[in-house]
């Protein structure tokens, strides 16, 4: 478990998450357009860079893929309370999540 007792660590759900055809996380699910990608919601390892923030949202670019995804503001302000962010980035394992029909990318806070 997180070592910040202000962090709540929350493993993946059982979903399918939409992507755009890029591969790209959409805002919201509908504007993921024609040649929509599901995926299986899992764990995965990665290294996330801030790319800036839009429609409520935070922008999260992979380093190793190239694909963006938008996060949440509560989840980016856990990221910032366990201090992973450095040099505006933040390496871990990620998953994603869903507030009602909008889907974001989110970090685990287990420790290993």
């Amino acid at each position: 478990m997180s070592k910040n007792p202000k962090v709540k660590n929350r493993p993946p759900k059982d979903f399918e998450v939409v992507f755009d055809k890029k591969g790209n996380l959409p805002a919201r699910v509908w504007r993921a357009g024609q040649g929509a990608i599901k995926e299986q919601n899992k764990a995965f390892p990665d290294h996330m860079e801030y790319h800036g923030h839009d429609d409520g949202k935070i922008i999260m670019k992979s380093v190793q893929t190239g694909r963006t995804y938008y996060m949440f503001l509560s989840d980016f302000d856990d990221i910032l309370k366990a201090k992973k962010m450095v040099n505006n980035q933040v390496i871990g394992i990620f998953c994603f999540c869903r507030k009602g029909s909008v889907q974001g990318l989110r970090l685990i806070f287990d420790d290993p």
